[in-house]
């Protein structure tokens, strides 16, 4: 018995030594072909189309999964696993519609707010800098990005909310351009929508209300923009 413990223990080592040998003999393989890529990715080519790539998977998992986890809801396991990823894309919709908006209103009000740590962190991974002031003009057009996409995320809403349960605004089950056709409808207070359970009127009024606060926000904005502009053309003339 014991001669059966020591064989077994020197196969272990033995075979232990051998995947260390391999290791190591693989381990200059590995590292080359990491500098390699590294190399490849330092030339101006591979970087634009690293970022083209990037951009397009962004776009697709953005504007594409969400509307395809809202319009086809599936049952089972399969579509539990669909839907937990579409809401975790859905939410990265906003918050690029809150770091925006956020931005476009540190940039008009020359803001520099102390944030706790976790915010700034995550601002700071975001690539945004609140500490640095803004034009009027980048400042207008992130608000205009913040607020489209907003409409889409409420377009979004009404679609899956709509495949759920079709009585929420009385029209039925909207498809992909309905529901994009309501959910602008609503932005510009057309009211085409008619909702007619409380979940449906909730939803409403909260793209009502965040509707009014992006109108003067908006037309501030554009204020501000057209001022500094006309200060500025003011003064090279001046000159």
């Amino acid at each position: 018995m014991h001669l059966c413990n020591h064989s077994q223990m020197q196969r272990h080592v033995i075979r232990g030594a051998i995947r260390r040998l391999r290791i190591q003999k693989q381990r200059p393989m590995i590292l080359g072909a990491i500098q390699w890529a590294r190399n490849q990715a330092q030339r101006p080519a591979a970087r634009v189309a690293i970022q083209v790539i990037m951009t397009l998977l962004a776009l697709f998992y953005l504007f594409v999964v969400p509307i395809w986890v809202a319009s086809n809801p599936s049952p089972g396991f399969s579509g539990i696993i669909a839907l937990c990823f579409g809401i975790f894309m859905f939410i990265q919709v906003w918050m690029l519609v809150s770091l925006w908006a956020f931005e476009s209103v540190c940039g008009l009000y020359s803001i520099n707010p102390r944030l706790p740590r976790a915010f700034r962190l995550f601002l700071t991974v975001s690539r945004i800098d609140t500490s640095t002031k803004s034009s009027p003009s980048y400042s207008a057009l992130a608000g205009i990005s913040s607020y489209a996409l907003s409409v889409y995320g409420f377009s979004v809403i009404y679609l899956y909310f709509s495949q759920q349960q079709p009585q929420n605004f009385g029209v039925g089950k909207l498809d992909v351009i309905s529901a994009f056709y309501f959910g602008w409808a609503t932005a510009m207070t057309y009211g085409d929508l008619d909702p007619i359970t409380p979940l449906g009127k909730v939803l409403v009024m909260m793209q009502l209300a965040l509707n009014f606060i992006y109108a003067l926000f908006l037309l501030s904005a554009f204020a501000g923009a057209i001022q500094t502009a006309g200060r500025s053309s003011n003064s090279s003339s001046n000159d």
